[in-house]
């Protein structure tokens, strides 16, 4: 057995070698099953046993995308992907609790801890249109601030025009355009996962 750190986290990897291809998660151990057929097991503690016997009628899982709009097991919201990564965006359920200014706006994503993870930010320009273009599907639907008063229904970018102003999306027409940074503004926060390789 070889009983080796995984970088990733504080769990122990565990290789058993050669195996089914089932994945498994179960009071707290994980196995997981790549292409070749290897089983790596990850645990915070020690394995007692080095056999692992699989019996039973086995089905396939098809690992499917999630549909534009699906709540996530995590409590993020799919929302498409990204048009300047490919990468899958989440959004946050709600937006934060308060507008705010550009400034601080950007220093609250970036210091965000939601839902498991720490790399929440404002999106771009592209990103908070393919948000708009989703805005009533699935989960989305009813959580975004549609007024057409500046201030209320005009979400912040992460994109400036100039170092007084930063782009916005209006969520009741679609607009986008700029308003100073010191004007307040709502905040619905995403993530990106990387791009899967072709």
């Amino acid at each position: 057995m070889d009983n080796t750190n995984n970088n990733n986290s504080d769990k122990k990897k565990f290789n058993l070698g050669q195996g089914s291809d089932v994945v498994i998660q179960v009071n707290g151990v994980q196995l997981e099953v790549d292409k070749g057929g290897n089983i790596t097991a990850y645990t915070n503690g020690n394995l007692t046993s080095q056999s692992l016997s699989l019996k039973g009628n086995f089905e396939t899982i098809e690992n499917k995308d999630p549909e534009i709009g699906e709540l996530m097991p995590d409590g993020t919201v799919y929302v498409g992907v990204s048009p300047e990564t490919g990468g899958a965006m989440y959004a946050r359920y709600r937006d934060s609790s308060l507008p705010m200014k550009w400034e601080k706006a950007t220093k609250y994503v970036k210091g965000l801890s939601s839902h498991g993870y720490d790399d929440w930010k404002l999106p771009s320009k592209k990103e908070m249109q393919v948000l708009f273009e989703n805005k009533e599907k699935g989960s989305l639907k009813g959580t975004f601030n549609q007024s057409v008063f500046i201030g209320r229904g005009s979400y912040w970018t992460a994109e400036e025009k100039d170092r007084n102003y930063a782009y916005y999306q209006c969520f009741k027409d679609g607009d986008q355009d700029w308003l100073r940074k010191d004007e307040s503004g709502p905040v619905r926060a995403i993530r990106v996962e990387p791009a899967p390789r072709s």
